[in-house]
């Protein structure tokens, strides 16, 4: 039994690891992470960048069907929202850059830290400031507010 869970989580890895550098490979994979998790497979396993599926998850949701879905079930299997990469960028620092309130909103409600920053500075805060899209740069920025997040200084000239 142990040694089947083992081999499971050691497949999930590679899924992650190979999602680090094939920006599509992902998306298609979401299926079978889904069926190696619901199978025991460790839902917090990592990419060689230490990059979770739900890292991936926030990453490239726009080619996820049924994104929301998939979130929230990483989520209820215990996948961790403030979980870091090699560089402590965390899900919610992605979901963010990507523009994705939606995701913001789940990851917030379970528990991630709104005013966590990564080695380079950047906080899901900083984050919201990159989306070209200024109406929703500015929802995603009064969420994190309205939820404790530190508005810094490049955040109040916005």
């Amino acid at each position: 039994m142990f040694f089947n869970l083992f081999n499971k989580s050691k497949k999930l890895e590679k899924i992650l690891t190979k999602a680090n550098m094939d920006f599509g490979f992902f998306s298609g994979k979401v299926d079978k992470v889904k069926d190696l998790i619901e199978g025991g497979a460790d839902v917090n396993a990592l990419s060689e960048a230490n990059q979770t599926a739900l890292h991936f998850a926030c990453r490239d949701r726009d080619r996820i069907e049924n994104v929301v879905e998939f979130v929230n079930f990483l989520i209820d299997k215990g996948a961790n929202v403030n979980a870091g990469t090699i560089s402590e960028s965390t899900p919610l620092i992605m979901a963010a850059r990507e523009g994705s309130l939606d995701l913001v909103k789940i990851l917030v409600e379970a528990g991630a830290d709104v005013n966590h920053e990564d080695e380079y500075g950047d906080s899901p805060m900083k984050s919201a400031l990159e989306i070209a899209d200024e109406e929703t740069s500015l929802e995603i920025k009064k969420y994190l507010i309205s939820k404790g997040a530190t508005a810094d200084e490049d955040s109040k000239e916005t």
